[in-house]
């Protein structure tokens, strides 16, 4: 399967996707009936993505792999299946809101997601990957703990009895603290990730990486700083030797300031960031290499007064724009823009809204003047928080946004006289800082 997208003029954007995901599903549905069940685990990996079961993820293609006009859609029910009708990013068919049938399509997405989830486990009941793809498929379904074993917290508990090597335990692991947010159990969450984050010397390379939003999540800033140093050296796209340790701890320390929102330290610790690279690598590497590596303490600086865009950044979504209104101090340009993004996810559910946008969304708004708007967001997140969970530990700066928002919530709420919304957010910070 592909990413070609081929002019169509029965389509309604008139191009259609070259392959069709949802005969891809019949496909995996076939191989969970006839393959040995050993070789079925790696293919419904990714499944949660092919299928869009997830809020908020789009299928995106061009006409041509290296060259041609990019295009992307939600996915959109027609009669009993689900199609994409792709559209060129920024061109006369570009989508101006979200399809009408979307939320009808994601709802049988996940459906078909926990039907598959729940044959795989059938064929193969001795294998952790199994019960991990039917666990993701429960939780995304909302059947999160209580009575039987259909559900997420049963079918963990199962994989982690399975559980035979440090990945599969780290695996589960992570799926448990996803699950016990969810369910508001944040507490749990922190005392889960307690012993996941112990012998920190010992984990290996491959595992850094996926522990440094749980360090960040219970507030462990030491623990995050000294895994992400370890990440930042590892190989990776233009750095087949990882970076020296000096330029590691530089950007580190920019990263998780920015994460933190300690906007004060920000322009000394990027241009301290910004020298080591230049003192490490070659001239030729420096402009590549700067943007990579500073790229996630730049998006994260954004929610700062007078915050620049990244570099190469050109304000084209609303979100941007309305960072450079606010920075020259256009306030009405900064609420139009706003708006224009709360209008085009008209009709999306609230997890199609990750937390790093969600914050510097609500965060915008109020610095636009729009603090109705803003309220209105902040309950709307805090009535739902299970369902906003699907990215929160994908990186860093869904974590920081997420914990972010919860303290500007607090803010605004106490200063809004919505006390309940107050101790709501207040209380999700405590429970897992343990800082009483």
């Amino acid at each position: 399967m592909d990413s070609i997208v081929v002019f169509d003029t029965s389509s309604p954007t008139g191009a259609r996707f070259r392959t069709s995901r949802w005969v891809a599903e019949n496909a995996y549905e076939e191989a969970i009936a006839r393959l040995p069940s050993a070789g079925l685990v790696p293919l419904f990996s990714r499944l949660p993505a092919i299928t869009l079961a997830l809020h908020g993820t789009v299928r995106s293609g061009a006409l041509d792999r290296a060259t041609g006009p990019t295009y992307s859609a939600l996915p959109s029910l027609v009669g009993d299946s689900v199609t994409v009708f792709p559209a060129r990013i920024g061109g006369p068919s570009a989508p101006q809101s979200i399809p009408l049938s979307y939320q009808a399509a994601v709802r049988l997405l996940r459906r078909r997601l926990l039907t598959l989830g729940a044959a795989l486990v059938r064929r193969a009941p001795q294998n952790v990957g199994a019960h991990l793809a039917y666990a993701s498929a429960l939780e995304t379904n909302g059947a999160l703990d209580g009575a039987g074993d259909s559900t997420a917290t049963a079918v963990l508990r199962s994989a982690r009895r399975l559980s035979r090597t440090a990945e599969d335990t780290l695996d589960v692991a992570i799926a448990e603290v996803r699950v016990l947010l969810r369910t508001g159990d944040f507490s749990g969450a922190r005392s889960l990730v307690t012993p996941v984050l112990a012998g920190e010397t010992r984990f290996t390379l491959q595992d850094v990486h996926r522990r440094i939003p749980l360090a960040l999540l219970t507030g462990r800033v030491a623990a995050a700083e000294s895994l992400l140093v370890r990440d930042l050296q590892q190989p990776g796209p233009g750095r087949p030797d990882g970076v020296p340790p000096g330029v590691a701890k530089a950007v580190a320390r920019y990263t998780l300031a920015s994460a933190l929102g300690d906007c004060r330290v920000l322009d000394g610790l990027r241009t301290s960031a910004l020298e080591s690279v230049r003192s490490a690598l070659a001239q030729s590497e420096v402009p590549v290499a700067s943007k990579e590596l500073l790229a996630e303490g730049d998006w994260m600086r954004l929610t700062c007064a007078g915050a620049p865009l990244p570099d190469g950044v050109t304000p084209t979504a609303a979100l941007l724009r309305a960072s450079v209104a606010l920075r020259t101090g256009d306030r009405v340009a900064a609420r139009m823009a706003l708006l224009e993004m709360r209008q085009g996810r008209d009709g999306a559910a609230a997890s199609s809204v990750a937390w790093d946008t969600r914050f510097a969304e609500t965060w915008m708004l109020v610095q636009a003047g729009d603090t109705i708007a803003a309220q209105a967001q902040m309950v709307s997140a805090l009535a739902d928080l299970s369902d906003t969970m699907d990215y929160v530990l994908r990186d860093v700066t869904q974590v920081s946004g997420f914990l972010r928002a919860m303290a500007f919530y607090d803010s605004l709420a106490t200063v809004r006289g919505d006390a309940a919304s107050a101790s709501r957010a207040r209380d999700v910070i405590r429970s897992l800082s343990a800082s009483r």
